[in-house]
Formats: C-alpha cells, structure tokens, sequence
C-alpha cells in the first residue's frame, strides 16, 4: 500500500520599526488524510502565538510524494 505525502510550512511575522519580525514557523510532511487538520493547526499556531499578532501568514504545502 502506498501513501501519498504533502510538505506543509507556516511562517508568520510582523513588520516592526520597518524590519520584519519572525514570530512563529513550522515545516512537517504529513500524509494526505492529514493534510487539512495540520493546515488548521498551523493556522491557529499563526494566528494566536504567544509573540504576538501577525500581519502576515503564509501556509504552503507542496505536491505528494508516494511512500510505499
């Protein structure tokens, strides 16, 4: 049986005294039927970081490679 696998990434930051602030990030590889509950998670992790709000989220996850 074979399975297919995502890379997702989370970065979020926020511009500060004109400079971009790193506040939260995140990389996995996840299989496909896991694919939107990590999303969903790294989102809140995003949205609601203990370094603050930021103005500016990117969520990715890139084609499936076969795990057999």
């Amino acid at each position: 049986m074979s399975t297919d696998l995502y890379s997702v990434k989370m970065r979020a930051s926020r511009k500060e005294n004109g400079s971009e602030m790193h506040i939260s990030g995140a990389e996995k590889i996840v299989e496909s039927d896991r694919l939107q509950s990590i999303c969903a998670q790294l989102l809140e992790r995003a949205m609601h970081h203990s370094k603050g709000e930021a103005d500016l989220s990117i969520l990715k996850w890139s084609g499936s490679q076969r795990r057999t």
